[in-house]
């Protein structure tokens, strides 16, 4: 499942984080709990440092997997999904941490992309794996087909 791609994710990170950190501010959260208000901001604060160091497009240090920032995603969504019962919010305090932890949701649930370069270590491993699976189910009795070093040594010594 795809909504979002990488490339897309990157380019919203930035803009969703400043975005947390102003509409609390435009919205006048807080007005019944203050922790509505600063719950927003610190979040945008965070999810600006998570994209500075998050291995997409637009990451500045590049050092956390893509697949850690969805991770993050995903549980900055369920806590604005909770966060209205567990502190109390009301009124439009409750719409914008529920709004917010939808789009979070639903953006942090697609398959992280792979890269080619992953396709191919992954295509290795799993040649390797099914070739150690086939020799191990050779029947006794049956002769097993000799590995190319093998039959250019055989050659060879057959030469001399």
């Amino acid at each position: 499942m795809r909504f979002v791609t990488k490339t897309i994710h990157a380019y919203l990170d930035y803009p969703v984080a400043a975005l947390l950190v102003t509409m609390p501010f435009l919205l006048q959260l807080g007005s019944w709990h203050p922790s509505a208000k600063w719950l927003s901001v610190g979040t945008g604060v965070a999810a600006f440092v998570l994209t500075i160091f998050t291995d997409h497009k637009l990451g500045v240090f590049r050092v956390l997997p893509y697949s850690v920032h969805l991770g993050v995603d995903f549980l900055v969504g369920v806590v604005f999904a909770l966060a209205p019962f567990a502190l109390g919010f009301s009124g439009l305090d409750t719409s914008f941490y529920w709004a917010n932890a939808a789009v979070l949701t639903v953006v942090s649930l697609h398959k992280p992309e792979v890269s080619p370069q992953q396709c191919r270590r992954n295509r290795r491993w799993h040649e390797l794996d099914s070739n150690a699976n086939r020799e191990a189910t050779i029947p006794v009795g049956d002769v097993r087909p000799q590995s190319p070093s093998k039959r250019i040594l055989k050659k060879t010594s057959e030469r001399t």
